[in-house]
């Protein structure tokens, strides 16, 4: 709660209210859902046996080792900040929606 109140004050003099609003913390935060939505997916072409035998001979796993997880982890936070700009802060996929909602809704 305090930390909550000491977030809300012009001027923050808390340390740990100013490393958690920090503006890499506060960007990646942005990117947690975009980040949920595309690790699954990805996660399935790269590991997942049978997609991955299809697409490239084998998991990442097996062609490449454990090493190839931290080149995972830089596709997907790519992907995600592709999605959060691409699609969740456009403007115009924003009002595209809100007309689809409109019609959707005079269906029902």
């Amino acid at each position: 709660m305090s930390a909550h109140r000491a977030s809300v004050v012009p001027e923050v003099k808390d340390g740990i209210v100013k490393v958690l609003g920090s503006k890499f913390l506060v960007g990646l935060g942005n990117l947690a859902f975009p980040i949920f939505v595309v690790h699954g997916p990805l996660g399935q072409i790269f590991y997942k046996k049978v997609i991955a035998t299809k697409l490239f001979g084998g998991t990442m796993m097996s062609l490449f080792g454990p090493q190839f997880f931290y080149a995972y982890l830089a596709i997907v936070l790519v992907a995600a900040w592709v999605l959060q700009k691409a699609f969740l802060t456009n403007k115009q996929v924003s009002n595209l929606s809100g007309k689809m909602v409109d019609k959707l809704s005079k269906l029902f």
